[in-house]
């Protein structure tokens, strides 16, 4: 612990309001839902590249775990710079515009869910995990697209409009799971 000018200053009291990285929030979550997703997934998928369930799921799996492991943490750092690039381009202007209040709070939210500031928004966290979704969709299907072509003897349209058809069907069930976080924590902070 170091003093200033006689008073003892903790660096953890000193980082309390840095706010959230989401990464934290939404990595663990991803790797929770990792097997449901997989399950969806080979189900989705098994009719449309003609295999059994199991290979099905084994693809899936391999895929799966790959971007998640790879995919969520690329889709986070991009999000996280284009974050940083909008907020340090115009946010200094979006006060002034009259973005106070619930919207602002909502608006700074979604153009903003890589990193939240400190705020007593109970609804912040649910809410940036689910515009979170959306660039880890995207990493998601192209990466399990790529492990999908490299352990399939179909051709790559095939295995990329599964990939997206199937992981289409997982985010669908992993925004509805948000929408029920969501509302769980507007319900219960009212």
């Amino acid at each position: 612990m170091h003093s200033t000018a006689g008073a003892p200053v903790n660096p953890v009291f000193l980082l309390a309001d840095a706010g959230i990285p989401m990464i934290f929030v939404t990595f663990p979550l991803m790797l929770c839902a990792l097997v449901p997703v997989i399950l969806v997934e080979a189900w989705v998928g098994r009719p449309l590249l003609q295999i059994g369930f199991s290979r099905s799921t084994w693809v899936f799996a391999i895929a799966n775990v790959v971007s998640t492991v790879v995919g969520v943490p690329a889709a986070w750092v991009a999000t996280f710079a284009l974050e940083f690039i909008f907020w340090t381009t115009f946010g200094r202007v979006i006060p002034d515009k009259g973005w106070e209040g619930p919207v602002g709070m909502v608006i700074s939210t979604i153009m903003g869910p890589a990193w939240l500031g400190p705020s007593d928004a109970y609804w912040a966290v649910p809410l940036a995990a689910m515009v979170l979704l959306v660039p880890s969709f995207f990493a998601s299907w192209y990466i399990e697209a790529f492990v999908l072509d490299q352990m399939l003897d179909s051709e790559w349209s095939v295995v990329r409009d599964t990939s997206f058809k199937a992981n289409l069907a997982s985010y669908t069930l992993l925004f509805a799971g948000g929408c029920v976080w969501l509302a769980i924590a507007l319900v219960r902070n009212r």
